[in-house]
């Protein structure tokens, strides 16, 4: 016998405001840059799927499914960049203020679009 299984997918978003400073010069065209600030962020509600151990079994494991409701939180981040030209790969660490929840640490990379 099978069931089924249907869940919702994960969303959520983010805004932030960093401010962005340059210690030091540039070296053979790539520039090392320091940011910190502050922001916001949601998470939709969703649905998700579980597994844990059966209640006095040491091998049989069961799966039950549960709902978490929209959460919403404020945040202070801190974090490093590289740009080489248009270039860019940085890395920050958001930390939750006011809110329960994880430290997240994302990493991205992109170019930037302004005049030179």
């Amino acid at each position: 016998m099978s069931q089924e299984w249907s869940g919702t997918q994960l969303r959520f978003g983010s805004l932030s405001l960093d401010a962005v400073g340059h210690p030091v010069p540039k070296v053979l065209g790539t520039k090392l840059y320091l940011l910190g600030g502050l922001g916001v962020g949601t998470r939709a509600p969703y649905t998700g799927l579980g597994v844990r151990l059966v209640p006095g079994s040491q091998d049989t494991f069961e799966y039950f499914g549960y709902k978490r409701t929209r959460e919403n939180c404020t945040f202070v981040e801190g974090g490093a960049g590289l740009e080489l030209g248009h270039a860019f790969i940085q890395w920050k660490l958001q930390m939750l203020v006011a809110s329960e929840g994880y430290v997240r640490a994302p990493i991205s990379a992109g170019f930037r679009f302004y005049p030179c």
